[in-house]
């Protein structure tokens, strides 16, 4: 498998590879930036979901309000 650093609080970042065999093995993905970024490029999979945690404003970037909200609906605790 490939690199997988942990950065605290529960929140892991992966490279390409790694990202690859955990979405084949089952894994699914939150996605958490802005809708815009996420349309320029994502992986076509069902298994990773875009819930910004940040929008974009007319008056810059605002936090989602509702992001606790939005990913305790996706995810249960014991999801992979």
């Amino acid at each position: 498998m490939g690199s997988i650093n942990s950065a605290g609080a529960g929140i892991v970042t992966v490279d390409v590879k790694t990202a690859k065999e955990l979405l084949d093995s089952g894994y699914a993905f939150l996605d958490v930036r802005t809708v815009e970024e996420f349309e320029e490029g994502h992986v076509a999979t069902e298994k990773i979901f875009n819930i910004p945690y940040l929008f974009n404003s007319p008056s810059g970037r605002v936090k989602n309000d509702r992001f606790l909200e939005e990913v305790s609906v996706v995810f249960k605790k014991d999801d992979r």
